[in-house]
């Protein structure tokens, strides 16, 4: 009851966790003599805010019997205010105290005080789960009291006690709506209003024809609060009439209109987990380096410059370094060319100038290191000195002619001393013993990784740089310079080989092309001598036919000389067409002698463009053939390459495309096809 009322409809876990404190501040109070029956119940809640106010205005009135911790139905329901309550017997035994003896409280247990049932509350007051505190059901479970409500037009009937609780459905996620069922007949959405608006602020209120409503309140802790009012009996102007009564039944709706609101509320609660998590990762993310600008030759006389130094002299670490970074960059995206190439060996002449100097502020530094390291092993042995003399202090005072005169505390002290002296010293000298031999460690390396410098040594200081240790730098440095002239040869060489691969494999291909020409060839003027052979051969049997035809004209001296006449005219025609056939043969012979003797510039221009046109199955004009050719002889011109065109028509045939203005002429490749589809 402390905890659902003062929180003032704060939901169902809030107000269920003050459930189970009621009973410890009733017991609390009942020491009180001089508390009100309301202060005994919740001292936390008297006389302060709006609910202590309520509360000191129930004290006063009749019915503030039901307020007082053992009003309870588990202790009888006493009234009137009690005083200090005396110890409780075993067993539930006689209490002594003011009040005399107490009988065994429980729910079977009667009425301690005045009987009757309490009287309703009136007036403004709020509903709150628990608000009448808490007692123990038949079946075990913990339920709230409910006591007589009186509002403006309704009366509240709590149901029977010991009627079990009633039942709710699973509460919706973000769910803001109830549903009220049971109302009379007669009710209004004023009565309506009145009773709930006191459970919290009521958003819209739907009130259906057939006695039920639905009910949405602005915060979702208000809903629990509705659902203290189940199973009381609303009476409308305190009638007993049908139409006027009616048991309500309060549980959870489904809204849409909550469950997208709750929606809306974990997606912006995601959103902002996402956002909170993205910004935590962009802080975690290491810094993105700063962006490298183009090359430009701007920017490449700013690096060189920054490489050399201002003016010649000593660059900046950070200019230096970013700088460094720009020409690397560079480098590596590919930005030198057979252009450019002077002004990145210079930039990259300029960054191995900076060897020497590097070199010869090392050594500056290392001499630093090895005063200051001079300087730390003098003042360690001043303090070893020091540790000797503290010792042979000690030493002395434990000769026998002192040590007698000194007392036993003053003994005991000197020998702790002694014994810390010396064991101070060892870890001195175990320290100095170790740094020793990290020192030798290291100069050990740098003597085998330094070129031209001595190694750092325990004792004595680095020996300044001489002549000979000038040479071997400038020896180095024109090492360095001739590894790299070797490596510029090396890509020559390997550029020139690239090259000359190339070039082999296209004579290689052209030899192929060539060669597949040449059999190509080879095949027609075998298929040509064939043919020849045929034709001679039916020429023959022409020659047959026709002196058979004049023997048997002589023979038929009975015809007329027109049928002699018309044999002459097929003689005739028939001599035509072998004379005709002869010159084909005629033609075709002096062309395979041209072909057999093609010389090697034609050849390879053969090889060429066959291969070409093999490439291009649509056809090329000769302009395009030309513009290939050119790029590996000069000297040719187009009208060379037209006149092979058309000194082969069986390998090369010319065609039309196009209408009008875009008319144009093409060659074709047709080594590859039979004879048939070459003069189609």
């Amino acid at each position: 009851g402390g905890g659902g009322s003062g929180g003032g409809g704060g939901g169902s876990s809030s107000s269920r966790a003050g459930r189970g404190g009621s009973n410890n501040m009733q017991m609390q109070g009942m020491g009180d003599m001089n508390a009100t029956p309301m202060e005994q119940y919740n001292p936390n809640m008297a006389g302060g805010g709006m609910e202590g106010q309520q509360f000191n205005q129930m004290a006063g009135q009749q019915w503030a019997p039901m307020w007082n911790p053992m009003a309870n139905p588990m202790a009888g329901g006493m009234a009137g205010p009690m005083g200090p309550m005396g110890p409780i017997g075993p067993m539930g035994g006689p209490m002594g105290g003011p009040m005399g003896p107490m009988t065994p409280m429980g729910p079977m247990a009667g009425n301690m005080g005045p009987t009757g049932e309490p009287q309703p509350i009136t007036g403004d007051f709020r509903i709150t789960w628990g608000m009448f505190g808490w007692m123990m059901s038949p079946e075990g479970l913990t339920v709230p009291v409910k006591n007589p409500l009186q509002c403006k037009e309704v009366t509240l009937m709590p149901p029977n006690r010991m009627a079990p609780p009633p039942t709710t459905r699973e509460r919706p996620l973000g769910c803001r709506t109830v549903f009220v069922g049971g109302l009379p007949e007669n009710v209004k959405e004023e009565m309506v209003c009145d009773v709930f608006e006191r459970c919290g602020e009521i958003t819209t209120v739907r009130l259906s024809k057939k006695n039920f409503a639905h009910i949405r309140y602005e915060l979702e802790e208000f809903v629990e609060n509705a659902i203290f009012l189940s199973g009381y009996r609303m009476r409308i102007d305190n009638s007993s009439d049908a139409a006027n009564t009616g048991r309500l039944h309060v549980d959870y709706a489904h809204a849409r209109d909550d469950l997208y609101e709750w929606e809306c509320r974990q997606r912006a609660v995601q959103r902002e987990q996402r956002h909170r998590e993205r910004v935590e990762q962009e802080l975690m993310r290491p810094p993105s380096p700063p962006p490298i600008q183009h090359y430009t030759e701007h920017e490449a006389t700013i690096v060189a410059d920054h490489l050399k130094g201002e003016e010649g002299g000593v660059p900046g670490v950070d200019t230096f370094t970013k700088a460094a970074i720009t020409l690397v960059t560079w480098l590596e995206r590919g930005d030198c060319t057979k252009r450019n190439t002077g002004t990145f060996y210079s930039m990259i002449q300029s960054t191995n100038s900076q060897v020497r100097r590097l070199i010869a502020e090392k050594m500056q530094y290392e001499d630093e290191l090895s005063k200051f390291r001079e300087q730390t092993r003098a003042r360690m042995q001043g303090i070893l000195t020091q540790f000797s003399q503290i010792e042979k202090v000690f030493c002395a005072c434990s000769q026998q002619k002192v040590w007698d005169h000194f007392t036993k505390a003053q003994r005991r002290n000197i020998d702790m001393w002694k014994k810390q002296a010396e064991e101070i010293k060892r870890i001195q000298m175990e320290d100095s013993d170790k740094e020793d031999a990290d020192e030798m460690e290291v100069s050990d390396d740098e003597s085998g990784s330094s070129s031209g410098a001595a190694a750092i040594t325990a004792k004595g200081p680095r020996k300044k740089p001489t002549a000979n240790d000038a040479l071997k730098e400038e020896n180095d440095s024109l090492r360095c310079q001739l590894e790299a002239y070797k490596n510029e040869i090396d890509m020559v060489k390997l550029d020139l080989n690239t090259d000359l691969n190339t070039r082999d494999e296209q004579i290689v291909t052209y030899k192929q092309t060539l060669q597949g020409m040449q059999q190509s060839l080879t095949e027609n003027v075998t298929r040509k001598r064939k043919d020849e052979a045929r034709v001679a051969e039916l020429q023959t049997r022409l020659r047959k036919v026709q002196e058979q035809l004049r023997q048997s004209k002589r023979d038929n001296n009975n015809k007329t000389g027109d049928n002699i006449d018309d044999d002459k005219e097929l003689i005739y025609e028939g001599d035509g067409d072998l004379k005709d056939e002869k010159d084909d043969d005629l033609e075709a012979i002096p062309m395979t002698s041209s072909i057999a003797s093609v010389d090697d510039k034609t050849a390879w221009l053969i090889g060429l463009t066959s291969t070409f046109l093999h490439i291009h199955p649509k056809g090329a004009s000769v302009d395009y053939i030309w513009s290939y050719i050119q790029q590996f002889d000069k000297e040719i011109k187009p009208l060379d390459v037209e006149n092979m065109l058309k000194q082969f028509p069986s390998v090369y045939r010319q065609i039309t495309t196009g209408v009008g203005a875009c008319l144009e002429r093409k060659w074709t490749f047709i080594g590859f096809r039979g004879d048939n589809e070459k003069f189609t």
